[in-house]
């Protein structure tokens, strides 16, 4: 896989990378060929054939995660829900999540590198990239580590960040989703990109490109109403369209500076690629009428919805505007879900007889029992409780045979199915959502690895737990 490594924006301009591009010089004497100059970091590519080649095959898939423009979030009505929004949970709907997340940043244009200011936007857009996913500085990214699939987790321990890349062909004015979805193809295709479920190419155009529907003045008079979307072709891929051709209604200048609206926008779609990378089939709110996934529900200040404003985030790269985004975990802890940061680290779960409640020789096998133990602080007792899992070596406690009251726990992989999702209720019980079953220390037992169960909930001694 090809990975290359970002360059600091400090040197941004100074570091511009040169390679040929063939000119002829007109007139009676023949001229040297001219180096075409890559944005800041960039490889300079030219996908105008292979763009042409998969116009008309693109595979566009749902649009998701509109980030709507300041004030142009379309009214519509509150759906009825149990719970009232921003403050329904998102919920799992069967599909992918990106367990090891690589970015591609697609810089579609010429001008990212022939225009100043815009190769000091593709300088700012790198920076932020590349301090995604590096620990232990990012926090953020980290929130979405709670929406699992059925094969795992997403995972973070270093940067996210796969290179720039400058196509220097010109895009389409009012590029439409095709058009978005034939670049990214083609990028994946040259590329060689395998890693087709855990890649984000984002596709970035050049000032004055205008895709269709993007929000800008001078941008089909300014009826367009969104910032930035996700979706996916044959890839997961987002349009980022020039977010400073927007303003303010973008993110310009928001918190820090006039680059603020990218890493605001960019961000957004990050995550929710992350957790929403085939949309609609991972995680996210059918209840919300705003979109419902994890950034849709905490973007900007709303009011109709009241979402929190934003903040910043300091990463190994720099401190950058961020907006905060939906936990379901800091949904249950305090009853708002949106944040700036992930929940903290997992810990013990005490239970009868102050024992806690322990993964049994810390084996990491499907099917592996789940006990109480003396407490000892080692990894097997350390569970994380988020987003209606209960975790512990990358495995959730599940009722794995379906078998209803007095079934013994184990650990399985996590699929967010009813035999391993739980709430913690007011009397600091564990209810399964499969018959709506207990947490249970069988007898009281204060015996070293007596196994766990499920049985009707009582508001016994041997079904109180602490959280981690």
């Amino acid at each position: 896989m090809f990975r290359r490594m970002i360059v600091v924006p400090a040197v941004a301009v100074a570091a511009l990378t040169a390679v040929l591009a063939g000119a002829a010089a007109a007139g009676a004497a023949a001229a040297q060929a001219r180096p075409a100059r890559a944005a800041p970091g960039a490889t300079v590519i030219d996908l105008h054939r292979a763009y042409q080649a998969h116009l008309g095959h693109a595979k566009p898939g749902r649009i998701a995660g509109i980030a709507y423009a300041r004030g142009r979030r379309p009214r519509v009505l509150q759906k009825a829900a149990s719970c009232p929004e921003p403050n329904c949970p998102v919920v799992y709907h069967g599909g992918h999540v990106q367990h090891s997340p690589h970015v591609y940043l697609l810089l579609w244009g010429p001008n990212w590198s022939a225009v100043p200011a815009q190769a000091s936007s593709a300088a700012y857009l790198e920076s932020f990239y590349a301090g995604l996913g590096v620990q232990p500085q990012d926090s953020w990214s980290t929130i979405t580590s709670q929406y699992g699939d059925g094969s795992g987790f997403p995972t973070f321990t270093g940067s996210v960040y796969m290179g720039a890349f400058q196509d220097t062909s010109k895009p389409p004015t009012g590029a439409d989703q095709s058009q978005l979805a034939a670049e990214a193809d083609a990028f994946a295709s040259a590329h060689h990109i395998t890693d087709t479920t855990d890649a984000q190419i984002v596709v970035a155009t050049q000032s004055g490109t205008c895709p269709q529907g993007f929000y800008a003045p001078k941008c089909d008079g300014g009826a367009g109403d969104y910032c930035a979307w996700h979706s996916n072709s044959n890839e997961p891929y987002t349009n980022l369209p020039y977010i400073l051709d927007a303003g303010e209604a973008c993110g310009e200048d928001s918190i820090q500076n006039s680059h603020d609206g990218f890493s605001i926008v960019g961000g957004h779609e990050y995550a929710e690629t992350v957790t929403d990378p085939f949309p609609l089939s991972g995680w996210w709110d059918p209840n919300d009428p705003f979109g419902g996934e994890v950034a849709d529900k905490c973007a900007w200040i709303d009011p109709v919805t009241d979402a929190p404003d934003i903040g910043t985030v300091t990463l190994s790269t720099g401190t950058f505007a961020m907006q905060p985004l939906f936990s379901n975990d800091a949904l249950a802890r305090t009853g708002d879900g949106c944040t700036m940061s992930a929940a903290p680290a997992g810990g013990a779960i005490k239970g009868f007889g102050n024992l806690c409640l322990d993964d049994n020789a810390n084996g990491t096998a499907n099917g592996n029992p789940v006990d109480i133990w003396q407490c000892h602080g080692g990894a097997g007792q350390s569970w994380t409780f988020a987003g209606g899992a209960l975790k512990v070596a990358g495995k959730c406690l599940a009722d794995g045979n379906w078998g209803g009251r007095d079934t013994k726990l184990v650990l399985w992989s996590c699929d967010g199915q009813r035999n391993q999702r739980w709430s913690r209720n007011s009397d600091a019980e564990y209810v399964l959502a499969f018959k709506g079953l207990c947490l249970t220390d069988p007898g009281n037992s204060t015996t070293n690895g007596t196994q766990v169960q499920v049985r009707t909930c009582a508001n016994a001694a041997d079904q109180h737990w602490s959280l981690p």
